[in-house]
């Protein structure tokens, strides 16, 4: 079954599960964390930068940041975007590291500097015209040779 896109129902559906959003197990911490990350580190030293898209309420972001990761989070949803705010300052951590809005937001970050851009669980939520437009920022973002690590 095909979905259509909507803004509006995709946007109503977070800031409405925002409480409860990645509070339990979240399988995308641990593709990242135990078969992702480990793989990168055996070929590449120093500090890892991270850009997770769309990190809902922060749950994903906070545990690269507690890791010494340098990590920044996009979330357009008022709600996840309030929550992930309050997870980070709770735990010692700027609330700057997460940048309120969307694809057009990634204009204002510097290219070349991310290792990682995490897109997981989010490409479904938008149209193929944004996808479009969001794999073009990616690519002007990620450095050399970075990641795009995604799930749809």
């Amino acid at each position: 079954m095909v979905h259509k896109y909507s803004a509006k129902k995709t946007k109503k559906y977070f800031n409405s599960l925002a409480e409860d959003y990645f509070l339990a197990y979240a399988p995308r911490d641990e593709i990242f964390f135990r078969l992702i990350l480990p793989k990168y580190k055996e070929k590449n030293s120093g500090k890892i930068t991270t850009l997770d898209f769309g990190c809902g309420g922060g749950a994903l972001l906070l545990k690269m940041l507690e890791r010494g990761i340098k990590a920044k989070g996009i979330e357009k949803h008022d709600e996840l975007f309030k929550l992930a705010q309050k997870r980070l300052e709770k735990s010692g951590f700027d609330k700057a590291n997460i940048i309120k809005g969307s694809i057009k937001e990634l204009d204002s970050l510097p290219k070349n500097s991310f290792d990682f851009i995490i897109l997981m669980g989010v490409l479904q939520y938008l149209s193929p015209q944004q996808r479009s437009q969001l794999y073009i920022k990616v690519y002007r973002l990620l450095k050399p040779n970075g990641h795009m690590v995604a799930t749809f």
